[in-house]
């Protein structure tokens, strides 16, 4: 979460949904931020309003010095019983890599966030693994190639030989 725009437009579609009985309840709405650009976390843990501070993270896309729709985002949280978790800017390249990886789902790393905030709820016990959740992430990873860099191996050099090929494929195993 870096402005909320997109966490409050969800908590809209979901109160819509709600009015429209297609769904029976609200879903709790877990805002994750990177430590640099905590305004929305720092809000709800002190309760207060959403002040300015001086952001810096990894993840560009959800880095804001003051989060434009900030205290819609707050009183969204508040009502659907969420909360906002920080993470690292560590865990969250750590995530980008783990979605690349395992999925084949090539994230930048403010979208990587939302995996980083549910390996943060799932350890500290806010978060079970019964529940059903649904992490959002909207960009691509081919919006910060250079991030990406930092978190993959370079290339496997292989010469123009089977022999060398094999080679490379045995060591990697």
């Amino acid at each position: 979460t870096g402005d909320g725009c997109i966490l409050s437009g969800m908590a809209r579609g979901f109160r819509d949904l709600l009015t429209l009985g297609l769904i029976d309840r609200l879903p709790r709405l877990i805002a994750v931020q990177a430590e640099g650009s905590n305004a929305i976390a720092l809000a709800l843990e002190n309760e207060c309003a959403v002040a300015a501070i001086k952001a810096h993270s990894v993840a560009d896309s959800i880095t804001v010095d003051l989060p434009r729709n900030g205290a819609m985002a707050v009183r969204d949280i508040k009502e659907s019983g969420g909360r906002a978790i920080v993470v690292s800017d560590e865990s969250i390249l750590a995530a980008a890599h783990e979605l690349a990886s395992t999925t084949g789902i090539f994230v930048e790393p403010a979208a990587a966030a939302s995996l980083a905030g549910l390996r943060a709820c799932l350890h500290d016990g806010s978060c079970s693994r019964q529940e059903s959740t649904v992490l959002l992430a909207t960009g691509s990873g081919l919006k910060d190639i250079d991030s990406a860099t930092h978190t993959v191996p370079g290339p496997i050099v292989v010469d123009r030989s089977l022999r060398s090929l094999e080679a490379a494929i045995q060591r990697e195993q």
